[in-house]
């Protein structure tokens, strides 16, 4: 619980530009292959919207190996802004700064008229300080217009652990990308 930090009132904190640019092409009929980059742009944060929060100090978290959230008023402050002598100050000018941008490569091999399909999907999210990669496998059911159903597979950072599913029924498409295949405790 923290209560000492104060929040302006909601307004416009600066202003930006963002572009998607992206194209598809299909040869022989059944390959499909797509480029994409996302997100190129920035921001610019006005002045008066920034504010940089900053510590000297060290800090033990040892008295709190034994924490019980159901019982947190026994151990006073949890996060004690004097304690750890956090200090806040207003950046002096207006700020800039990029989007992260994510460039996606895919291809799709498509079998028996477009019903069946076998994908692979490479996206790059560019971050600071290093670039963020996933490679996802996916197949691909579509017997009719209104009805399709993907499974996919991402394993670069899922550690082998994950998988997506998706489901089409006319307008309606409910999907996940990241389900979880094997309990945090294992």
């Amino acid at each position: 619980y923290i209560d000492d930090i104060d929040f302006d009132s909601p307004g416009v904190s600066g202003y930006g530009f963002g572009i998607d640019l992206g194209a598809s092409y299909n040869f022989l009929g059944c390959i499909n292959v797509s480029a994409a980059i996302l997100d190129l742009g920035f921001i610019s944060w006005t002045k008066s919207s920034t504010t940089i929060a900053t510590t000297d100090s060290e800090h033990n978290y040892g008295d709190f190996t034994n924490f019980d959230p159901d019982n947190y008023e026994t151990y006073g402050d949890v996060f004690d802004l004097d304690l750890i002598q956090f200090q806040t100050e207003e950046k002096t000018k207006s700020r800039s700064t990029s989007l992260r941008s994510t460039l996606n490569l895919g291809a799709e091999y498509t079998l028996l008229n477009n019903k069946l399909g076998f994908g692979l999907l490479s996206s790059t999210q560019f971050t600071q300080p290093k670039a963020y990669s996933e490679l996802t496998l996916s197949a691909n059911y579509r017997p009719r217009n209104w009805f399709g159903a993907t499974l996919s597979y991402s394993f670069l950072h899922s550690d082998f652990e994950t998988l997506g599913i998706g489901l089409k029924l006319g307008p309606v498409f409910i999907g996940s990308d990241y389900l979880m295949t094997k309990s945090a405790g294992d």
